[in-house]
């Protein structure tokens, strides 16, 4: 009786492989939406009694002091891939799939600063950032028969990342990102940070913005369904790794903001990424 219920049991799982028509190998295009958790963190240790003052000395509390803050926000955008998947095996449930990526997100992020009257407000800070590279997927379907299937997905991307902070406003809409010999004019964080970087090295401190693009890597997971023969969708969950630097200063002489000995860096990181994507196969 045991072995007749085994044969039939193998029987009915043969009937099942059998009939399984698995996920086609093919080049696959796929986009949609994602949005990104960032942080903006600026920290810097001042040598106080290397500081320059102009005017009469004031008491200092000790002769280093460390800080910084951190400020949190939320970019929004798309994301594009375009790539080739083969499964292995028979039947077919496990895969790669290799593909180029590019995603573009905007956003921007809250902090305080002073009105006039020297009384703390709201101001906004715009940014953007820009991913693009290459990546490698495992795939592993749950269920595959016909033209549908479902299943997840595990792997990883490398490549650059470019950011880019734009103008600031306060809540009573004046400009916080001004040039001194500009006053009338409100340009881009990335225009004063340059400027600030250049009037530090002319001091012959060490200073840096950071214009080209720094090295990413992120892991990716998430599920995956096809509909019919073309038509598919994903959701997933992307974690970048490194932190892209923006700005850099080290000071060598009194004349720098931090005082001889004194530094401060400001980094750009994306903590986490939510991503929804429609997927066509040719």
């Amino acid at each position: 009786m045991l072995l007749l219920r085994l044969k039939h049991a193998i029987g009915l799982l043969a009937w099942f492989v059998g009939g399984l028509c698995a996920e086609k190998n093919g080049v696959f295009v796929g986009g949609g939406f994602v949005y990104s958790h960032f942080t903006r963190v600026w920290g810097f240790k001042m040598v106080m009694e290397n500081l320059y003052e102009p005017f009469a000395p004031v008491p200092h509390v000790g002769d280093k002091i460390t800080g910084g803050d951190t400020h949190t926000g939320a970019l929004y955008g798309g994301n594009l891939q375009v790539g080739y998947k083969q499964f292995f095996g028979k039947p077919k449930l496990f895969g790669l799939r290799y593909f180029a990526f590019g995603s573009a997100q905007g956003g921007s992020y809250s902090y305080l600063t002073f009105n006039a009257q020297a009384q703390r407000i709201n101001a906004t800070q715009s940014a953007a950032v820009f991913f693009y590279g290459a990546g490698l997927d495992l795939l592993a379907n749950f269920y595959d028969k016909g033209d549908q299937s479902f299943g997840m997905f595990v792997g990883g991307i490398l490549g650059g990342e470019s950011w880019l902070l734009g103008k600031s406003y306060a809540s009573n809409k004046t400009c916080q990102t001004q040039l001194p010999l500009l006053a009338r004019e409100c340009v881009s964080a990335d225009a004063v940070w340059k400027n600030q970087a250049a009037i530090i090295q002319a001091s012959g401190n060490q200073a840096k913005y950071f214009q080209l693009p720094s090295f990413q890597v992120a892991l990716q997971a998430g599920l995956r369904v096809h509909l019919s023969k073309h038509q598919g969708f994903e959701v997933g969950v992307r974690y970048p790794f490194i932190s892209h630097p923006y700005y850099k200063e080290v000071d060598k002489n009194k004349w720098g903001n931090y005082g001889k000995g004194g530094s401060a860096e400001i980094t750009l990181q994306r903590k986490l990424a939510l991503f929804a994507n429609y997927i066509y196969n040719f």
